[in-house]
């Protein structure tokens, strides 16, 4: 299944051609790497596909549908699928990983801080529906209870994390 496609990509910043012709498909499960030389447009080739600057031309589809000629709702969609790592692995050092890692869901979600702290604990985003929630509890019991995982004792405090955090989302409303 192709997740992304970008095709005859062209990035200009006034007269100057960065790139043109950039194309390329990522299918789903791939890993995929953009690589090259400083000032090569690798950073501005990200930012097209990311949504911080429009290309000059070309398109990029997600799962088929083209970004740039989506309205800013189907954008925003879009974007609440996309996940960024900057280089060094920036943080926001005032705020624990948790923290930043439960960041978006504060931003795109009315679920309160315990709620979005539970969804970080169960590795679950803001798509979660019910029945993930329910799935994602069973495999997580299923690893660290020690009637599940061969007796291995060392993950009762991952446990009890992860039963907390499911208590309290099953609560959720929005998870009704």
């Amino acid at each position: 299944m192709t997740l992304l496609v970008v095709d005859q990509l062209e990035m200009r910043f006034g007269t100057r051609l960065i790139q043109k012709n950039v194309s390329f498909k990522v299918e789903k499960g791939c890993i995929f790497a953009v690589m090259g030389g400083s000032g090569c447009g690798k950073s501005t080739l990200l930012k097209h596909l990311v949504g911080l600057l429009k290309p000059t031309g070309g398109t990029v589809k997600y799962d088929g549908i083209d970004y740039w000629a989506s309205d800013e709702a189907q954008r925003n969609q879009l974007r609440s699928r996309f996940g960024m790592l900057f280089q060094s692995a920036a943080l926001w050092s005032s705020m624990s990983v948790l923290e930043n890692v439960c960041l978006p869901l504060a931003q795109q979600t009315s679920l309160n801080a315990g709620e979005r702290e539970a969804l970080g604990v169960m590795g679950l985003d803001s798509q979660a529906d019910r029945a993930g929630l329910r799935r994602r509890y069973s495999e997580l019991v299923r690893r660290y209870h020690p009637d599940k995982n061969g007796g291995d004792r060392s993950h009762e405090g991952k446990l009890q994390r992860v039963v907390e955090a499911y208590q309290l989302l099953s609560k959720a409303a929005a998870f009704a």
